[in-house]
C-alpha cells in the first residue's frame, strides 16, 4: 500500500488486516496506524477462537480494546512509536459498514467539538472489501468504567443529562439512549456518549437543564432519560445496579 492514511489490525499472528482509510479528523501529515487487538479471553489471542473471529465468526459487530501505534511515515520508521489504548469498533457485512460510515460522520463533523468531553475522541474511520465480504472500524479513545459509588450518584446523574443535552444542542439525537451501556461512567463522575449508529442529525431542541437536572421546554429523548434516572434515584443502591446492568 503506498503512503498515506491506513490501518493495520492485528488480531492474532495469523489474522492480520490492513484496511485504508475512509473518513478521519484533518491530520497534517501522513500516518499509518497499527492496532493490536488485546485478547479478551485470557492466553487466546481473539482471533485463534472460530467464535471471535472477526471476519468468519458469529458476531458481525464487536468493539475490540487494542493497543494502538501511529506512524508518521510509511514503512513505519525503526523506532517504536508510542502506544495508546483505543476502541476499536468493527463491524461486517454492508449495511453495517454504512451505518459505521453514518457513525464516523457524526463524530468528524457535528460531534468534533465534543470529542474528548463528552464523546470521545474519533482516530477515524476504515473500510475494506476482504475475501468479498464488506468489513469497516472506527478507533475511538478507551475509557475504563468505574462502578459508581452510592455518594456520586446525584452528580453521574446530573451530568448524563447535561451530556446528552449538550449532543441535542449539536443537532444530534441518539434514538437508543436507554441503553445504559451507551453512556460511560468515568471515575471523576464524568460521561462519555457512545454509538451514534441510530442516530440522526437534524434534531433542533429547544430544551436545556437546569442546576438540579430538571429539564426546562420538551424533549422526548431527555425526558425518557429524566424517567430513568427519576426511577433508580427513589431505589436502593443495589436495586439500581439490577435495574441498569450495574450502571445506574
Amino acid at each position: 500500500m503506498p503512503a498515506g492514511h491506513s490501518i493495520k489490525l492485528v488480531f492474532s499472528r495469523h489474522t492480520v488486516y490492513e484496511l485504508p482509510l475512509s473518513s478521519q479528523p484533518k491530520f497534517d501529515k501522513s500516518q499509518h496506524m497499527i492496532a493490536t487487538i488485546r485478547d479478551p479471553m485470557g492466553d487466546k489471542r481473539a482471533a485463534d477462537d472460530a467464535d471471535s473471529h472477526p471476519i468468519y465468526g458469529p458476531k458481525r459487530a464487536r468493539v475490540y480494546h487494542a493497543s494502538l501505534q501511529v506512524n508518521e511515515h510509511y514503512p513505519p520508521l525503526s523506532h517504536k512509536p508510542a502506544e495508546q489504548d483505543v476502541a476499536v469498533k468493527w463491524v461486517r457485512g454492508e449495511e453495517a459498514v454504512r451505518r459505521l460510515e453514518h457513525e464516523a460522520k457524526l463524530y468528524n463533523e457535528k460531534l468534533a467539538s465534543l470529542q474528548g468531553t463528552v464523546v470521545p475522541r474519533f482516530y477515524g474511520f476504515f473500510s475494506a472489501v476482504i475475501q468479498d465480504i464488506n468489513v469497516g472500524c472506527i478507533v475511538l479513545e478507551w475509557y475504563k468504567e468505574t462502578a459508581n459509588r452510592a455518594d456520586a450518584i446525584s452528580a453521574v446523574n446530573i451530568n448524563r443529562m447535561v451530556m446528552l443535552l449538550l449532543i441535542h444542542q449539536a443537532g444530534i439525537q441518539h434514538n437508543d439512549i436507554i441503553d445504559a451501556h451507551h453512556m460511560l461512567v468515568l471515575p471523576n463522575a464524568s460521561i462519555r456518549i457512545i454509538d451514534f449508529s441510530k442516530a440522526s442529525d437534524k434534531h433542533k431542541c429547544m430544551a436545556r437543564v437546569d442546576a438540579e437536572g430538571e429539564i426546562i421546554n420538551r424533549c422526548y429523548e431527555l425526558e425518557k432519560m429524566k424517567e430513568l434516572i427519576n426511577r433508580c434515584y427513589e431505589l436502593p443502591v443495589e436495586k439500581m445496579k439490577e435495574i441498569t446492568n450495574g450502571r445506574c
